[in-house]
């Protein structure tokens, strides 16, 4: 196994999920020490690949994955992480390198270009927002399928689409069937 594979360090606090919402001070990436890292626990399994909202990742400007992860065989490869802010999912970007080892993924990762921006994982560390399971596999089936095509879905179309699952869970959860 590629030595990267056996040594990094390991990212899993909850508050680096994409689901996580900022509620206090802003975290940044800025004095992240070089190094290969790799994403555990709450935080998730892998970089998220599709753009974050924006405040989640309990920091400002969330870091994603914009092409998605390389194979076994690819080795190590480069990957452009963008950090969504503003009306913008790649406002700022950051080039690093990563390898998938298997059955998880590890990242060369470097301080980011300023700080409130922050690498951030595909987990459910959901803070105070406590989002039923139902919606969870939706969010997760809807950005899978949309892992190679990002450029083409809009923000807002995602927003929509999640509003509007957000609102039928609550109905059908709360509709009272007389029998």
């Amino acid at each position: 196994m590629p030595p990267e594979c056996n040594t990094h360090l390991a990212l899993r606090d909850a508050d680096r999920s994409v689901t996580y919402i900022r509620k206090s001070s802003p975290r940044c990436d800025r004095g992240l020490l070089p190094g290969w890292y790799r994403f555990q626990g709450a935080a998730g399994n892998r970089m998220s690949t599709s753009c974050p909202p924006q405040h989640g990742c309990n920091t400002y400007a969330p870091g994603w994955l914009h092409r998605g992860h390389p194979k076994v065989e690819d080795g190590v490869v480069f990957g452009k992480v963008c950090f969504h802010w503003g009306f913008s999912c790649c406002f700022l970007s950051k080039m690093i390198k990563l390898r998938n080892c298997g059955t998880y993924y590890v990242y060369y990762l470097q301080s980011t270009p300023a700080c409130n921006l922050r690498y951030c994982g595909d987990g459910y560390g959901l803070g105070k927002f406590n989002l039923p399971s139902s919606f969870l596999s939706f969010r997760f089936f809807w950005f899978s399928v949309s892992d190679t095509k990002q450029e083409d879905l809009k923000l807002t179309q995602i927003y929509i689409y999640i509003y509007i699952y957000i609102i039928m869970v609550f109905l059908l959860n709360n509709v009272s069937y007389g029998l």
